[in-house]
């Protein structure tokens, strides 16, 4: 038997971790709203609407850092 290398892909990985893959990947043309990114964050994360506001008022807009996304997604898969 011969073993190769494989890619994972993005639709691998949502297939595997049941992640909704929404929209063109890294659309830059226009800046997130804090409302956009609040959404996107109690939507996708499961995070209160407060604790969203709270944490895109600090950042950027609608963007939060890597650190922050890191550690809700952390916690919503329970790892």
């Amino acid at each position: 038997m011969v073993l190769g290398e494989m890619t994972v892909t993005l639709d691998d990985v949502a297939c595997l971790i049941h992640l909704p893959i929404e929209g063109r990947m890294l659309s830059h043309l226009k800046k997130m709203s804090r409302a956009e990114g609040v959404d996107l964050m109690v939507r996708h994360l499961g995070v209160t609407q407060a604790v969203a506001m709270k944490n895109c008022g600090e950042e950027y807009n609608g963007y939060i850092s890597y650190k922050v996304l890191r550690e809700y997604y952390s916690s919503y898969l329970d790892i």
